[in-house]
């Protein structure tokens, strides 16, 4: 793809190749040189196999479904009591051990809100592989098609210039080895893909609630603690608890739940997230903040600072390096990542605000609707 020429004084920026996707692509065959620590049943990846990440890793990784497939399941059931007979029905359906009638395809279609002929389209692989593809592909595209369609066109059009030696497709492996953890071209990818999408996700929430995410993105990628012990530190801070320690936090959390919660965790099990010696999940997160104010903000962390963690223990996994990196000194490379991929986001955002009402309309209307060509 061609190079914009330029001459805007910020592109003067270092440019590593920033992966930009206008359309939603599959992921790449990943390969990491020694076991993942926390996500490996997100990934399904085993060292020196080359393979794809389970389909449904993004799922996982931002809700409280133990998988795709359970969430299918768990909609049924809240839907309707038949769900569970009617899940059966579909697994059955879709592992082709018996024809659903045409009234049992229509129910689960009218409860999931799908079309009928999501429920034949076929799968292949293994039996955790997602019932229902283009479902889940919707899901899983929409973080990254919504702005990079934006931001194509806006390139496209001359309204946002890049630096004269950027890279579309290629590169992002070269910024980790000058990084001093090499990685090599799909892993790397894979990692800005990620980073994009939270990069990204900040942005949107920064325009909708007028509040500085990329702020809170940066400090839950702080080197001192882990992510998952960043986002413990929120709570700490929150104007009614205001803890130093994690056991007194615990004993402010106590005097505001509601009866209605479930029992807090103790100490040593807050201390193990804390550390990132285990995977603290959405419910977990839902249950220590409940009753806070502003816990919908603290949730949205929570989802941050677990694709932060996702991409720690992949890189850790993945790099070409004698030993597994250090955590602190990975954090400090990925924080640099995240401000070079905040910098071009935000670049992008000043180019929409200027854009004239009704070219900004039909940029929307690209990023949602999906009218673009990759040969506009």
């Amino acid at each position: 793809m061609e190079n914009l020429t330029t001459t805007d004084p910020i592109a003067a920026l270092p440019s590593w190749g920033v992966e930009l996707f206008v359309e939603q692509e599959p992921f790449w065959p990943l390969e990491i040189v020694r076991p993942m620590r926390l996500f490996k049943p997100y990934l399904g990846l085993e060292p020196g196999q080359r393979g794809m990440p389970r389909d449904d890793f993004l799922f996982r990784l931002i809700t409280s479904s133990r998988s795709f497939n359970a969430y299918i399941r768990d909609e049924l059931r809240q839907r309707s009591l038949y769900g569970e007979s009617l899940y059966r029905d579909l697994e059955n359906h879709k592992r082709g051990l018996h024809a659903m009638s045409r009234r049992v395809k229509r129910a689960i279609a009218d409860l999931l809100d799908i079309e009928l002929s999501a429920l034949d389209e076929p799968i292949v692989g293994r039996d955790g592989t997602p019932l229902l593809p283009s479902r889940l592909s919707t899901f899983n595209a929409f973080p990254e098609s919504l702005f990079f369609r934006m931001f194509r066109g806006l390139t496209r059009r001359g309204m946002l210039f890049l630096p004269n030696d950027y890279v579309w497709d290629s590169g992002c492996d070269v910024w980790w080895t000058l990084a001093g953890i090499p990685l090599p071209p799909a892993e790397s990818r894979f990692v800005d893909r990620l980073l994009s999408a939270a990069v990204f996700g900040c942005l949107v929430i920064n325009t909708r609630h007028r509040s500085d995410w990329s702020y809170r993105l940066r400090r839950l990628f702080h080197p001192k603690k882990h992510p998952f012990g960043n986002w413990l530190d929120f709570i700490k801070e929150h104007p009614k608890v205001r803890a130093q320690t994690y056991d007194e936090m615990l004993g402010k959390l106590s005097s505001k739940r509601l009866k209605a919660n479930k029992p807090l965790p103790d100490e040593a099990r807050i201390k193990k997230w804390s550390s990132g010696s285990d995977i603290l999940d959405i419910n977990a997160g839902a249950n220590l903040i409940g009753g806070l104010s502003g816990a919908k903000a603290l949730q949205r962390s929570l989802i941050l600072a677990r694709c932060m963690a996702l991409v720690i223990d992949f890189v850790s996994a993945a790099a070409l390096t004698p030993d597994r990196p250090k955590r602190p000194d990975l954090q400090r490379v990925l924080l640099e990542r995240v401000e070079y991929l905040s910098n071009v986001c935000d670049r992008a955002r000043l180019a929409f605000r200027d854009c004239p009402g009704a070219y900004r309309d039909t940029l929307l209307e690209l990023a949602f609707i999906g009218r673009t060509s990759r040969h506009d």
